[in-house]
């Protein structure tokens, strides 16, 4: 079993020092798990001043605990995380606790470097992670002060906040450029950076509108944002074919023109495209879990024609459907 205690720093200095831990030696700001611990990467550098990135893509041999110590800095983390847990995942914070049985777990979160946590992952686990640390100092600096208090009691109710956010398909797509690149190269890093600053600028700019929609920065009314809600379950819910906007415009109580806008300002996709997404993600999953075969993948979404199926799941994942499981394989593995 890996024990990783700490206090969360920059995420570089985080890194170093678990590098230092494992015995292993970093080059070009990343290094590789040792056979015995498991296998994948891990990778930090900064960002801007006061912003630093973490980014890790392993499989883990063996238990491993993150054990967080409560720090005097008032700094803010935020997680995009994707976690297909082998028996359960567990997180302790204080007097709050969270436990997981699902198979996967797919989730963003907002907290502060102040709270003591210590998460266990069971041998098994595969895990994906990009996390951002921001100083008190910048985010200071960059929004406007009631945003700050905004954020400061949201992310006071910790672990409270682990379930109340989903990977939106507009983040999944950045994510998924980010697990297609090749990390270990400078092109590849650079391409992280990037990806991962426009993660930040996204969920941002989602979070205010979602959890503050009476704020004075927010253009959306609450009750135009509770109608898009259902919009978006709609969607979300329907995978064979694609509700017609008189029918989705008469459900959001919007003009068609209204209702495509705001829809595009919340969860950064046009209508079509995110019902798209879905989808192909449903797709995508029934072909990792092995629940059905390419053809009965493109049935159960909706799509009668098998090339087109395959040319719309390589558009939006990069790689064939009979390629799915082959590619997965190779993202675990890293190697």
């Amino acid at each position: 079993m890996i024990h990783y205690r700490y206090e969360q720093l920059d995420l570089v200095t985080w890194q170093q020092n678990l590098a230092t831990l494992l015995g292993v030696e970093q080059r070009l700001n990343y290094f590789r798990l040792p056979e015995e611990i498991g296998n994948g990467i891990f990778y930090a550098s900064p960002l801007l001043k006061g912003m630093s990135l973490l980014y890790i893509n392993a499989a883990f041999h063996q238990d491993f605990i993150f054990d967080r110590q409560p720090g005097v800095d008032k700094g803010i983390m935020l997680y995009f995380n994707q976690v297909e847990i082998a028996r359960e995942y567990r997180v302790i914070s204080g007097d709050q606790s969270l436990v997981d049985h699902n198979k996967k777990r797919n989730t963003t979160f907002l907290g502060s470097t102040q709270f003591p946590w210590r998460i266990s992952y069971d041998a098994g686990t595969h895990l994906r992670v990009v996390a951002i640390r921001f100083s008190e100092k910048l985010v200071k600096r960059a929004i406007h002060n009631d945003q700050y208090l905004q954020i400061q009691d949201y992310i006071q109710q910790n672990l409270a906040n682990a379930d109340k956010e989903q990977l939106t398909p507009e983040l999944m797509k950045l994510l998924n450029e980010i697990y297609n690149t090749d990390i270990s190269t400078i092109f590849g890093q650079l391409v992280l950076q990037n990806r991962a600053l426009l993660l930040v600028e996204k969920y941002f700019h989602n979070f205010f509108i979602r959890w503050f929609p009476n704020s004075k920065n927010t253009r959306i009314s609450k009750s135009d944002l509770e109608r898009l809600g259902a919009i978006e379950e709609l969607l979300t819910s329907e995978s064979d074919n694609f509700p017609t906007i008189e029918k989705l415009s008469k459900m959001a109580m919007m003009s068609s023109t209204k209702l495509k806008k705001r829809f595009k300002e919340v969860y950064g996709m046009k209508l079509y495209e995110y019902f798209n997404h879905n989808r192909l993600q449903k797709a995508k999953n029934l072909l990792e879990t092995g629940e059905a075969s390419v053809k009965e993948a493109a049935l159960e979404i909706g799509f009668a024609n098998l090339s087109n199926f395959s040319k719309a799941f390589k558009k939006e994942f990069g790689f064939l459907p009979k390629q799915s499981k082959q590619a997965i394989e190779q993202h675990h593995l890293l190697s």
